[in-house]
């Protein structure tokens, strides 16, 4: 099986791009040939192939505004590679990718399959983008052989638009096991850390795990990650009289060394897909606050490996938290619930061979 697999963005890594080299890496390991294709200039996703040695082509002009200038370079461009690599099939992710992708893909006659991370007209997103995204969407559905959307959530929202039910396949996000049991125990503590890996932008709510816990003794909060609403969250927080600690520990490449250090694993959310990040920590076996938004509640079980915030509601929120501060034993088997659960549903290989399966009857509809 020969794949061509093309998303937008290369210039940051997020979940889009953590699920394509997950997936290409095991094509490759499986005998499969592949070939990335991003958009924009090369940063760290290009590293991170790099690293899996899996075959990839930047295209400069593919950039992830629309403009028609620099869509009809990246048209030709994308064409062109086709015709040298010659794939079997073409498997699309993110939005842009997914609407210039299908129109090529249609061009040169071959199968698509569109990995939907969230779509672009889901709940949290403003209204006007929801339309006009929605609308686009519709009308170029007749274009895709299979969806594969990473949770029910989303595939519910295509049901509810009319999208054909015969082309929509829920594959929820898998990641690769890296926990590792260490000999040491976990240093005891009295306060409770808790940890959020996310952008500071308005997709999540850092603001909010904050004005709940800011008069909650015996708490210590870190986020990772960096964005655009960073600097204001900082001042905001610089201007509380807090009970608990609050760390910003900025943009880091060593996050799944990192959070094993942290009791529970909180992302507070305006919107979601399926966000890997809440997998990750459920492998090396972290409790989990999540929002009830997208399909972020998906991979929790409520009362068994950990909490579902809807609404923003901050009085269960904070309950969640003083709970889990003053029950250690609740707090470990809410942890070895969340391995158990990673191990049974949200493996990489859990995730490939579904994907595997997808690719390979729409080669055989053909």
């Amino acid at each position: 099986m020969r794949v061509l697999v093309v998303i937008t963005r290369g210039d940051t890594i997020g979940g889009a791009q953590t699920h394509v080299a997950s997936i290409s890496k095991k094509l490759i390991e499986d005998g499969h040939e592949v070939k990335v294709v991003f958009g924009g200039e090369i940063g760290p996703f290009a590293e991170l192939l790099k690293f899996n040695n899996i075959s990839y082509l930047n295209v400069l002009s593919f950039l992830n505004k629309f403009s028609a200038k620099n869509d009809l370079k990246a048209y030709r461009e994308i064409k062109e590679i086709i015709t040298n690599f010659q794939p079997e099939l073409i498997s699309l992710h993110s939005t842009k990718a997914g609407v210039l992708g299908r129109i090529i893909a249609k061009r040169v006659g071959l199968p698509v399959v569109l990995t939907v991370h969230g779509w672009s007209f889901s709940n949290g997103i403003p209204f006007y983008k929801r339309a006009v995204s929605a609308v686009i969407e519709r009308s170029l559905s007749f274009m895709v052989d299979k969806y594969i959307l990473v949770s029910f959530y989303d595939s519910n929202i295509a049901k509810k638009i009319k999208f054909k039910v015969s082309k929509l396949v829920v594959v929820h996000n898998g990641v690769e096991d890296f926990f590792v049991k260490s000999n040491e125990e976990k240093k005891q503590d009295s306060t409770l850390s808790i940890v959020m890996v996310a952008r500071f932008d308005n997709q999540k709510n850092q603001k909010l795990l904050i004005d709940v816990c800011k008069d909650i003794s015996g708490i210590e909060i870190s986020f990772i990650g960096d964005g655009p609403l960073l600097e204001d969250i900082k001042l905001y927080s610089n201007n509380l009289n807090t009970l608990c600690q609050i760390n910003f520990l900025g943009l880091r490449l060593d996050v799944k060394k990192l959070i094993k250090d942290f009791d529970v694993f909180a992302l507070i959310s305006n919107w979601e897909g399926f966000p890997i990040s809440t997998i990750e920590a459920m492998c090396i076996g972290m409790p989990i606050i999540v929002s009830d938004v997208g399909g972020a509640a998906e991979c929790v079980e409520e009362n068994v490996n950990g909490y579902i915030v809807r609404n923003d509601d901050k009085e269960y929120l904070r309950n969640a938290i003083i709970e889990l501060r003053d029950n250690k034993s609740l707090l470990q088997t809410y942890g070895i619930n969340s391995r158990e659960i990673f191990l049974k549903k949200f493996t990489d290989q859990v995730m490939y061979d579904k994907t595997k399966l997808i690719f390979k009857s729409v080669l055989n509809n053909k």
